[in-house]
């Protein structure tokens, strides 16, 4: 029996064939000449398993030295955030510089199964 590669399974989803699916990771998503079948695999891997659209910006893939790095964006993680009962949502902070410009976000994220103040 056949085992179906990830990349088809997560084509299906889209209503795509599994090289039109990667084609469109490759040019879209990752348009970095050096990324490799393994890193558009590892992206896939990791949208999965969080349950994420890579069409959307809740993960990217970042140049980085001869491949790319994966990072989950702002969207993924309040995506993944929300799916969980115990979410309360989050308070954002921004801290600015003297001449006004913005220099860190800190994000507090509430639980109802824990206190916070």
């Amino acid at each position: 029996m056949k085992r179906e590669r990830l990349s088809e399974i997560m084509a299906a989803e889209y209503q795509m064939d599994d090289e039109e699916f990667r084609k469109v990771i490759r040019n879209t998503v990752m348009p970095n000449p050096n990324v490799t079948n393994e890193h558009i695999t590892a992206f896939l891997v990791l949208a999965k398993e969080y349950e994420m659209n890579p069409f959307s910006e809740q993960i990217h893939a970042f140049p980085h030295r001869n491949g790319i790095k994966l990072i989950v964006g702002y969207d993924g993680y309040i995506q993944v955030a929300n799916r969980q009962p115990t979410y309360e949502g989050f308070e954002l902070t921004e801290d600015f510089n003297d001449k006004d410009d913005l220099i860190r976000v800190g994000c507090q994220i509430f639980r109802s199964d824990r206190k916070h103040n």
